[in-house]
């Protein structure tokens, strides 16, 4: 559509998309994870959690246990084997308590995992979901998100949800836990259990990854090793662990993990979607189409008159309503390179505008256009689509809730201005 209104020949466009620095970056998370998963290392990590002794007979510790747990694989990078993981837990929890396929607890719950799933995917800034959501702050503003503070507040909000979404369980929607509290009570002394080799490689291959990682943020980069990780970056560090995973033998001699493997845990319609979208953003930007100057001078006088706290919470507000029926992703590309300097000029947080911005608009679970992961909710099988409707709109207050309450104030204290 783009190239026959004559923005652009096919060619071109298409380059656009794929030479987008995001695509590499994101295309290895995604091998990196199934690579991980061959291992057998989320298997491991789901039995694990069945074991603590904390969830006997306690329904809200369990709900406390899964979602945390969903919260450490994604920053583990498991990805979606991770969520159907713990998905599948839940569920065979509800079918040893004999519940009917769709219950309650399950209706609540899958949504829930879903939710921490998509938060816990932007806690690391150095993980393919943050550095692209990040690359559009650093558009508008010509400057990065520091990353340490970054990683504070994205958990601080991540956990204080998951706290949140537990006392929806047990005040709001008052969930029946009895057939729930009875099937727990069949995991009492169960140990747990040991790592196998591979299980232990891959462990040590993960932790090693985030180690390196996390210390290029905090340690001085005057070290020697500091200095490579940080000339090889996400991508370079990416490459080194990915050949490590490939050069791994059984005992028999095969590789564990191959090319392949890894290469069929790519996500490809979210790297399409990434290259699509890249183009599609420029055009929607390009003074000729003439879509944002009509749209900012519609919106810049009510704006304008407002002060920097009033302007964050409408600017979040409407795009995250927004985002209920419009790919929240769009928006997020169209409008925070220019509502965050915006805020700037105003003499707002930059910093805490584009957290509002972005935390309204990843929760879009509301209908089945609103997000890619929302489809996961009205696709899965024991849900119905008013079950849909009826999380993801309490998905959406309570993310408003808690960014509002508690994280523009932790906004303002980590990125002072």
């Amino acid at each position: 559509a783009l190239a026959v209104v004559g923005y652009g020949n096919i060619s071109a466009l298409f380059s656009s998309g794929i030479s987008y620095y995001v695509i590499p970056i994101t295309l290895l998370g995604f091998m990196f994870a199934a690579a991980a998963g061959k291992t057998g290392l989320n298997t491991w990590f789901g039995e694990w959690l069945m074991s603590l002794k904390i969830i006997v007979g306690r329904p809200y510790a369990l709900i406390l246990v899964l979602l945390l747990g969903m919260e450490m694989l994604t920053m583990m990078n498991a990805g979606y084997v991770g969520l159907f993981m713990v998905w599948g837990i839940a569920v065979s929890i509800a079918e040893q308590a004999g519940l009917p396929k769709r219950n309650p607890f399950i209706c609540f719950m899958i949504p829930a995992i879903l939710v921490i799933f998509v938060m816990s995917g932007f806690i690391l800034p150095f993980l393919p979901s943050s550095v692209m959501y990040m690359s559009f702050f650093t558009q508008g503003m010509g400057t990065a998100i520091p990353e340490l503070p970054y990683m504070i507040w994205q958990l601080i909000i991540v956990n204080c949800y998951v706290l949140v979404v537990m006392a929806a369980a047990k005040f709001v929607f008052r969930i029946d836990m009895s057939a729930i509290k009875v099937a727990l009570e069949s995991y009492e002394g169960k140990k747990c259990p040991k790592m196998d080799k591979y299980q232990r490689f891959g462990f040590i291959v993960l932790v090693a990854f985030l180690a390196s990682m996390i210390s290029s943020m905090i340690l001085p980069a005057t070290w020697p090793i500091i200095a490579v990780i940080k000339k090889l970056g996400v991508l370079g560090m990416m490459c080194l662990f990915m050949v490590i995973f490939f050069c791994y033998r059984k005992e028999d001699g095969t590789h564990l993990v191959t090319v392949n493997d890894a290469a069929n845990g790519i996500g490809w319609d979210v790297v399409w979607l990434l290259i699509a979208t890249t183009p599609l953003a420029a055009a929607f930007q390009a003074e000729a189409c003439g879509i944002l100057p009509t749209i900012m001078g519609t919106l810049t006088p009510m704006l304008m008159g407002m002060s920097p706290a009033i302007f964050i919470i409408a600017c979040s507000f409407f795009i995250g309503v927004g985002s209920q029926f419009i790919h929240n992703l769009i928006l997020i590309v169209v409008f925070v390179p220019l509502l965050v300097p915006m805020c700037a000029q105003m003499g707002g947080n930059p910093y805490a505008c584009y957290l509002a911005i972005y935390a309204a608009a990843q929760a879009a679970y509301m209908t089945p256009a609103a997000s890619m992961t929302a489809a996961f909710i009205f696709g899965h099988p024991s849900l119905e689509p008013r079950d849909g409707y009826i999380n993801g709109a309490m998905h959406f207050v309570l993310s408003l809730l808690v960014v509002y309450v508690i994280g523009l104030p932790a906004a303002n204290i980590l990125f002072p201005v």
